[in-house]
């Protein structure tokens, strides 16, 4: 790992490069009545970060080479990886570059409906437009970026914008089908797929609109012929080739689905939806090649000429030589979804499963040199709960794709134990299922698809058999009750709660009504009280007895139709659950069996969390870029930039963390602090009050951030990021 440190504070401040280290000013809620401030000299920051098992990413894209640096880039779910040869450089979270100027370096990357222009990972301007932006390409002879954004749903709707500096010059409608832009970079023309024609612009006027069999599904520029060629359309499919403004010629293709230009010859290649690869000499056919049925993906490797082929259904990668006989076949772990040649020769094959639900939820990225494997990345996100053990300070971090326990001191990993047997699919722990017993410092982590419970002491892994509780004894839920020495597992398909001290289960608690599981679970030792939130419609509310064994179900309080979040308040007592109802989020707040208040909410609270020192009880209102923070029953609404998931109280520093996409907002009850740039997608959040830190993971890019409690104005000149 190489450290970079950068010591420039004029730089970081002119460019706006770390938020995180920028006090953002307090927000116009209220200050009166809403209890005392946590107060903290030493504000914990990012003192470090590492990505484990770094990969291509959920819902990789197609790869694109940045041609200044040769890195290969790949949008993914809430980011792009950065490939440098066959390693993984880095990951930029919140954007998905979508192309690079070759002069200056910048990349002009989407963040929903946010286009940015980007230096390194730092957006150094950005413009929103009125949907999603689906993609953009930069026009380097006239300086434009033309941008397509789409509204999605049963009538989809796509608008092209052509974007001078920070404004939008010229709007024009692209029906339901809007493709990405192509450049010719000798004449500067810009070919836009409409529809069923493909509309030619010069600057932000439009010169020709040519007609094409529809929908257009791509334009690329052929770099030998200096020819624009255009795909589309079913069975009376086409591909034309285009000069200046005008379609030269016309080649019929069934279903065309990609097309591939030879760089050093005049020829391209078309792959079918039955996965037939058609040579033509501009649109003049050569040779016809039946592979195997299935969609397919093409490109053609420089200067051998070598054609590489992918099908999806197939689980292969064929490799053609220039006269088109005795290709070579590689089989790949995950369906191949596209592949892109680099100019050194080697080809990046990105690997993903486009089915629904995907039999596992894997991705890939397969490098070959000609028909050799160099390497494989792996799919590089799941990296989910994470606990601390307070006696050693190593914190336990799961991949919940592979079953992996990650043992972290900082950021080094000590060593990782295998959990098995594991099951990948969809229904993956949450960080509701692990939970660390800090009297053991035994860690249990549950699954929905296992009838077991995982207990590591150390590095030893032992499982425990829930056979014979129920009909089908997964955990969905996990929570540690230092004062009764038990951890409570929470069965997720039926109503069942089991008592476990070490590796035995002491006692289960069944109960009546509404036949489901529970998805969290909060403790409030002191009163006697635990609150179970159901998957769906309900509070369960159990005593707590002396000897815990007895502990027995009370009474289920009704909480909506959807149930999504659950904190206990020790210092009020009082218990608070995130449920809603039709388009309706509100907050239920307990006290034992009783029903205190229903406080309604925009969006939903997703996630709560509780400051049991201050009573401040700390919301995600998902859908709404706000907080919620509560005193009591009183609630205080704090507006964020990005739209929240998660929250957390951390202990160490006395603040509330909300998260979301690539964000963390810091607050001080009612009062927004500071906005910390992340990695993708926060997903939990563990601390060690002992030795001043936490361990942020994020289930989008497998990073963990260590934060450090140093002062403020010494972190401030001396910036950690791994690179």
């Amino acid at each position: 790992m190489r450290w970079a440190i950068s010591i420039s504070l004029g730089l970081l401040f002119l460019t706006g490069v770390f938020l995180m280290l920028s006090p953002v000013g307090a927000s116009s809620v209220p200050e009166t009545g809403v209890g005392p401030r946590a107060t903290t000299d030493f504000p914990l920051f990012p003192a470090g970060e590492r990505i484990i098992a770094p990969g291509v990413g959920a819902s990789p894209g197609s790869p694109l080479v940045d041609p200044r640096t040769g890195e290969v880039l790949i949008c993914r779910r809430g980011g792009t990886t950065v490939v440098s040869g066959v390693e993984v450089a880095s990951v930029i979270p919140g954007y998905c570059v979508m192309d690079v100027d070759p002069q200056t370096g910048r990349r002009f990357a989407a963040k929903d409906n946010e286009l940015a222009a980007l230096i390194g990972d730092q957006a150094v301007l950005s413009i929103t437009f009125p949907y999603t932006v689906t993609s953009a390409r930069y026009n380097l002879k006239n300086g434009l970026l033309y941008a397509v954004h789409c509204k999605s749903g049963y009538f989809p709707e796509c608008t092209l914008a052509v974007v001078q500096g920070s404004r939008v010059a010229y709007t024009m409608s692209l029906g339901a089908y809007g493709g990405r832009p192509e450049v010719h970079p000798d004449n500067g023309l810009t070919y836009v797929p409409a529809g069923n024609a493909v509309k030619v612009l010069s600057g932000i006027q439009v010169v020709a609109s040519l007609p094409v069999s529809g929908p257009v599904r791509g334009v690329r520029f052929h770099p030998y012929s200096r020819l624009v060629y255009a795909w589309g359309g079913y069975v009376e499919g086409q591909v034309a080739a285009i000069t200046g403004t005008a379609i030269q010629s016309v080649a019929s293709v069934t279903s065309p689905v990609d097309l591939a230009p030879d760089p050093n010859r005049g020829r391209i290649y078309v792959i079918d939806s039955e996965g037939r690869l058609y040579a033509f000499a501009g649109t003049t056919p050569i040779t016809t090649v039946s592979i195997v049925p299935g969609l397919g993906t093409v490109d053609v490797v420089s200067p051998t000429g070598e054609i590489v082929v992918g099908i999806h259904q197939q689980n292969r990668v064929y490799i053609f030589p220039l006269s088109l006989v005795n290709s070579v076949t590689l089989s790949t772990r995950v369906p191949p979804y596209a592949v892109r040649a680099h100019p050194s020769g080697r080809v990046y094959v990105v690997e993903r499963d486009t089915s629904y639900p995907p039999p596992e939820p894997f991705t890939g990225l397969t490098i070959l040199s000609g028909t050799t494997p160099l390497a494989r990345l792996p799919s590089g996100y799941g990296l989910g709960p994470v606990v601390v053990r307070p006696d050693t300070g190593v914190a336990y971090a799961l991949d919940t794709l592979s079953g992996t326990l990650y043992l972290l001191s900082g950021t080094q990993v000590l060593t990782s134990v295998g959990l098995q047997p594991w099951m990948a699919f969809s229904l993956m722990p949450r960080p509701e299922s692990m939970a660390l017993d800090p009297e053991t410092g035994m860690v249990y982590v549950g699954h929905r698809g296992a009838v077991l419970l995982w207990v590591i002491n150390g590095t030893e892994v032992q499982t425990l058999s829930l056979s014979g509780f129920s009909n089908y004894p997964t955990v969905g839920a996990l929570a540690a009750d230092p004062v009764h020495g038990v951890v409570y597992a929470g069965v997720a398909e039926s109503p069942q709660m089991l008592l476990i001290s070490g590796t035995e289960v002491l006692t289960s608690v069944e109960w009546t009504g509404w036949p489901q599981g529970l998805s969290a679970l909060a403790v409030d030792p002191g009163r006697g009280w635990l609150y179970g939130l159901g998957r769906a419609f309900s509070v369960a509310v159990f005593s707590v007895t002396t000897p815990v064994t007895q502990t027995f179900w009370v009474t289920s309080v009704n909480c909506g139709i959807t149930t999504f979040a659950l904190a206990v308040q020790p210092a009020s007592g009082l218990a608070y659950a995130g449920c809603g109802e039709s388009s309706q989020g509100f907050v239920q707040i307990l006290n034992g069996p009783d029903l205190v208040a229903q406080v309604p909410v925009s969006g939903y609270a997703k996630s709560l969390a509780a400051d049991p020192t201050t009573g401040w009880v700390y919301g995600a209102l998902s859908g709404a870029r706000s907080a919620a923070v509560f005193s009591g029953t009183e609630m205080y609404t704090v507006p964020l930039p990005f739209d929240p998931d998660r929250a957390w109280f951390n202990p160490v520093d006395g603040m509330g963390y909300i998260a979301g996409g690539s964000r963390v907002a810091v607050l001080e009850g009612p009062r927004l602090q500071h906005i910390l740039r992340v990695g993708i997608y926060p997903d939990s959040l563990a601390f060690d009050p002992v030795r001043g830190r936490a361990y942020l993971t994020h289930y989008g890019d497998n990073r963990v951030i260590v934060f450090g409690n140093l002062p403020y104005k010494t972190y401030l000149p001396l910036v950690l990021r791994a690179q």
